[in-house]
């Protein structure tokens, strides 16, 4: 995972984030940093159908269709542990069973999530989901794993560059620090849920991690398209310090 830590305009910082309250003898600094890396978790959700002339044949149909399709994600190197199944009804067919025939009697509808850390994998799930006679794929999402101790990295990392911008102020105006009076982490906005159409499927990317993704189910048109996007957050604090009684005037 490609990961990369970069400060904000500290100049730009110490000119407006840096402050004396000369009321309360305290000095106010900001500090924050911006995170960047790649998402390392897929997750692709789908959903198959068995028909049969009983509940019995079609719950065999849709079985044979999700084991074809977990011996083809085995062939690229996932394991059933990347596989499980969110959803299942098994059921009598009201929409489409058939005037004169007994095929479609009843229904089994298995909705099931490929989720992997191989990302470098998707582009072949996708291909091997749209050889397989799945009926939808219905949602494609990144995820980042690590968030929160790259939230918590990011927390260290804001707070360093604010003790190190107050020492600088302190050293510059003569003034001596005597220690925290108060601290802050300020809440950032976290990225917008992204939502997108894909042919006649409209998707939702739920959760604060995901990153957007366009594919087709056409196998002529999976192409390079499919890969995690970088995922970007800010890391801020503001720190307020006392100063000392031994400052110069």
């Amino acid at each position: 995972m490609r990961i990369r830590l970069m400060a904000l305009s500290m100049v730009l910082c110490l000119m407006a984030g840096a402050a004396i309250a000369q009321d309360h003898d305290s000095l106010f600094v900001s500090g924050k940093v911006r995170v960047f890396a790649k998402a390392d978790r897929a997750r692709v959700v789908f959903e198959i159908n068995g028909f049969g002339s009983s509940l019995h044949q079609a719950f065999d149909k849709a079985g044979t269709k999700m084991d074809s399709i977990i011996a083809r994600l085995a062939a690229i190197g996932l394991s059933e542990n990347d596989l499980s199944t969110s959803l299942f009804t098994n059921r009598e067919n009201y929409d489409t069973k058939a005037f004169l025939s007994h095929k479609k009697d009843y229904q089994t509808t298995m909705t099931a999530a490929v989720t992997t850390r191989r990302v470098d994998l998707l582009k072949s799930i996708i291909i091997i989901l749209s050889e397989s006679e799945v009926d939808r794929v219905a949602n494609v999402s990144f995820e980042l794993v690590d968030y929160e101790q790259l939230r918590k990295d990011a927390l260290v990392k804001a707070t360093a560059i604010a003790r190190e911008k107050a020492t600088l102020v302190a050293e510059q105006l003569g003034i001596t620090l005597a220690g925290v009076l108060r601290f802050e982490e300020i809440k950032t906005a976290e990225p917008v849920r992204p939502h997108f159409t894909a042919g006649y499927e409209s998707f939702e990317l739920s959760g604060p991690f995901n990153a957007p993704l366009q594919f087709s189910l056409d196998e002529d048109a999976v192409g390079a398209g499919i890969f995690p996007e970088e995922i970007q957050f800010d890391s801020e604090v503001k720190v307020v310090f006392a100063i000392g009684n031994d400052s110069g005037g």
